[in-house]
């Protein structure tokens, strides 16, 4: 009985790492994320404002390149 306390409470042990790990991994992935949605927010609005807003989706809904 004494053996099985001794490794439920090493499984405890562990468990409680790994939520550890899984926190750390959620906080540094949600931070990850943050950062690339700013970074793709700053690039559309520099895009839009140096007249890349002409070419939208609408533009090139027909599936010609706007470039041709």
């Amino acid at each position: 009985m004494i053996k099985a306390i001794q490794v439920l409470r090493i499984h405890l042990l562990e468990l409680e790492k790994v939520q550890e790990l899984c926190k750390d991994f959620c906080n540094r992935y949600i931070g990850c994320l943050k950062g690339k949605m700013q970074s793709e927010n700053l690039l559309r609005s520099d895009y839009s404002h140096h007249g890349g807003h002409d070419l939208g989706p609408s533009s090139g809904s027909n599936g010609s390149s706007p470039l041709q």
